[in-house]
């Protein structure tokens, strides 16, 4: 998120003097911002974790394969 907020440009402009509005404003942008942040996260998070119980899975099934000739030679 590369996108400076209303307050950071205003601060470089020299002025640190913000109306009500500008300042709602500014609290609104990095709000987004930080929304859309947790946003993209939770949907790396979410794939990661769908990822991770296939992998899981995955493995179950070949420890129980690798299972069943030793159970089957020992019975």
């Amino acid at each position: 998120m590369s996108e400076v907020s209303f307050r950071e440009r205003r601060a470089s402009q020299g002025s640190s003097d913000l109306s009500p509005v500008e300042i709602v404003q500014d609290n609104i942008e990095c709000a987004q911002r930080q929304l859309d942040d947790a946003r993209a996260k939770l949907i790396s998070a979410r794939q990661r974790v769908a990822s991770l119980q296939a992998a899981t899975e995955n493995w179950s099934d070949f420890a129980a394969m690798l299972e069943e000739p030793s159970r089957a030679l020992t019975h």
